[in-house]
């Protein structure tokens, strides 16, 4: 089962602006709708990708609003999805 990310081999390293990238691929958005969003502009947005610079916690909290999974970004683990079921509880 895919999530819309891609799989890379095991010996590849994956950075936080490669998952970023993924992330706004995953959601089909631009480059320039993409940190439109954050706040930023698109060379930011491109800086971001290409790991030449960090995004600021201001950046990821907006577009966390768009359905980016910010823990996955950051730390390559996705997040935990919560059922109807267990919030009942």
């Amino acid at each position: 089962m895919t999530d819309g990310r891609f799989s890379v081999s095991p010996d590849t390293a994956v950075t936080l602006g490669d998952r970023l990238r993924q992330e706004r691929v995953r959601l089909n958005m631009s480059q320039q709708d993409f940190g439109s969003i954050g706040g930023v502009k698109t060379d930011a947005q491109y800086k971001y990708e290409r790991s030449l610079r960090i995004p600021k916690a201001d950046y990821l909290a907006e577009i966390a609003k768009v359905g980016v999974d910010i823990l996955y970004v950051i730390t390559g683990n996705t997040a935990p999805t919560v059922s109807n079921d267990s919030m009942k509880n």
